[in-house]
């Protein structure tokens, strides 16, 4: 019994609290920043597409480098196929694909190579801490809907710890009018 309520309340947490930043980026209002006009698609959705960016970066470049460069396994039993130097390489896509978002949206520079390591510091971890609760409860995949990708958690989730990240971070540290 407690642990089924544990399961419902995590999953309403994890699922719902924090896909809910997904809504909170869209909504971000980016009024105020030098270049963004009121009415312009970077003023609507520039926040969310520059998380997007960097996070499937970092899952690209991380999964890449780790595979063709990788030796050293950070955590084999929670993740084994995951490198430090796929963790590198995901971490410098991060930040390069921040800075490009950034300046396509007239983010300022300094914000966005913060902005960039601290996502791609974040979603990492939140791809370890999914994998760390695949393994207590012995599954591989959360699902099977995505062959050769597990389920939707599983793709989602370096973005689902991204989103919060970012979000705060563009909301108190950005200089805009809130």
């Amino acid at each position: 019994m407690i642990a089924n309520v544990g399961a419902t309340v995590f999953g309403v947490v994890y699922v719902g609290l924090l896909f809910s930043y997904y809504l909170r980026l869209r909504l971000l209002p980016l009024q105020g920043v030098p270049g963004i006009a009121e009415d312009s698609v970077r003023y609507r959705m520039g926040a969310v597409v520059l998380v997007l960016a960097a996070v499937w970066t970092l899952d690209t470049l991380a999964n890449l480098v780790g595979k063709y460069f990788g030796t050293q396994r950070p955590w084999p039993h929670v993740s084994p196929s995951k490198t430090w130097e796929g963790c590198l390489g995901g971490l410098l896509g991060s930040i390069v694909a921040t800075v490009i978002g950034g300046e396509i949206c007239h983010l300022p520079t300094l914000h966005m190579l913060a902005l960039g390591a601290l996502i791609g510091v974040i979603a990492q971890v939140g791809d370890f801490c999914e994998s760390l609760i695949k393994r207590d409860l012995g599954l591989k995949d959360f699902g099977a809907i995505l062959p050769g990708h597990g389920g939707v958690l599983d793709r989602f989730d370096s973005l689902v710890f991204a989103m919060p990240v970012a979000y705060y971070y563009l909301f108190f540290l950005l200089p805009h009018g809130h």
